[in-house]
């Protein structure tokens, strides 16, 4: 999962703001948020509160800011849960994107806290978590133990927060984001022979539960022979995992024109022996057992100034959509070539889109 944490952070600039006189545009870390006119200057240092995370009500209460929340449930020290307005998002303000806010560092502690023992986290301090969308028990089948070789999908940080490892200039594939849930589809050798196992991100499931009801992350391998016969076939060269999103009515609150009883399934990475696929790789072998991959957005030079367009914009999966956001829940950005930095391993980032975030008609906000 991503880093999501409240820091102390410098503001970069601040743009005017197009369409309101009362408010400014400040670039902080890659990202962007909406202040009051005059309230900050360039190299003032804020509280940055991102997107994706949770802060207690006498948080939100002591910085003013509860009514732009969204609602999610807040499990308080004492083990009660309360559904509330507890959830940093973002939203569009007089048509410009605004992620998480800014808090000047002056209104730091809390009355009944003191100071924080971090000089830059202040995550702990706030009491803050990061938002985990709620599972849906309805997508489960009965949990297994975990196969060791039953490699789990790397974590996908903000680009906002670690603008600096991806090189302008860089050869990268832009894919679309997509608002489903995540599936891991394995063939491993377990004890001399090669087994099938899927799971989702975090678990392995067994293909049946105790009611003989189907667990929907087997569903791709036993609804699709292509799948099968990939993994089949790529199991010769070791341990083999797709890495893929399933998406459709009743998994998230868009059905990207999937029928009801139906799902869809997107291919975004391939792994043989904790290996991830170059792109050439990746796309020869997905097309060559005809299996659908993410929509790709864009192919090409990397350049930060088009993140937006990327981020924003109709879903390219489908021009059937019923829901009522027809957008897309954001890109995920990958150099063509699998390359790795110290500061976050293999590199993969996301940008998310104000839009998605703000969507009216929500069904993962607890």
């Amino acid at each position: 999962m991503s880093t999501i944490r409240i820091t102390i952070e410098t503001i970069d600039s601040i743009l005017t703001h197009p369409n309101a006189d009362r408010l400014e545009i400040a670039h902080i870390l890659g990202t962007q948020t909406i202040v009051g006119k005059d309230e900050f200057r360039p190299g003032d240092k804020v509280i940055f509160f991102p997107p994706d995370i949770l802060i207690p009500p006498d948080v939100s209460e002591h910085f003013g800011v509860e009514k732009y929340l969204k609602h999610s449930l807040w499990e308080d020290a004492d083990g009660s849960i309360t559904k509330c307005r507890c959830r940093v998002a973002a939203c569009r303000l007089r048509g410009i994107p605004s992620y998480g806010f800014a808090a000047s560092v002056d209104n730091l502690p809390l009355a009944s806290r003191g100071w924080p023992t971090s000089e830059n986290d202040l995550t702990d301090y706030y009491r803050a978590v990061k938002y985990e969308p709620p599972v849906k028990l309805t997508m489960s089948g009965d949990i297994m133990a975990e196969p060791p070789n039953f490699q789990r999908y790397m974590s996908i940080e903000h680009f906002y927060r670690y603008p600096h490892v991806l090189e302008p200039g860089t050869m990268v594939r832009v894919t679309e984001k997509t608002h489903g849930t995540n599936c891991r589809l394995g063939s491993l050798n377990i004890d001399g022979l090669d087994r099938f196992v899927c799971g989702s991100h975090r678990t392995a499931q067994k293909e049946q539960n105790a009611k003989g009801n189907p667990s929907l992350y087997w569903e791709p391998l036993n609804s699709d022979a292509k799948v099968q016969t990939a993994l089949q076939k790529l199991s010769q060269y070791g341990d083999v995992i797709i890495f893929g999103e399933i998406f459709g009515p009743g998994i998230q609150d868009m059905d990207y024109g999937i029928k009801p009883g139906k799902i869809g399934f997107c291919v975004f990475d391939i792994s043989i022996n904790g290996r991830y696929m170059n792109w050439q790789e990746l796309h020869t072998t997905c097309v060559g057992y005809g299996l659908q991959l993410m929509p790709l957005i864009y192919i090409g030079l990397f350049d930060p100034n088009l993140i937006e367009g990327w981020t924003n914009g109709p879903t390219l999966l489908s021009d059937q959509v019923k829901a009522r956001f027809k957008g897309r829940e954001g890109c995920v950005i990958t150099p063509l070539t699998e390359t790795y930095h110290e500061d976050i391993g293999r590199v993969v980032l996301k940008s998310v889109s104000a839009d998605y975030l703000d969507r009216r008609g929500a069904k993962d906000n607890g």
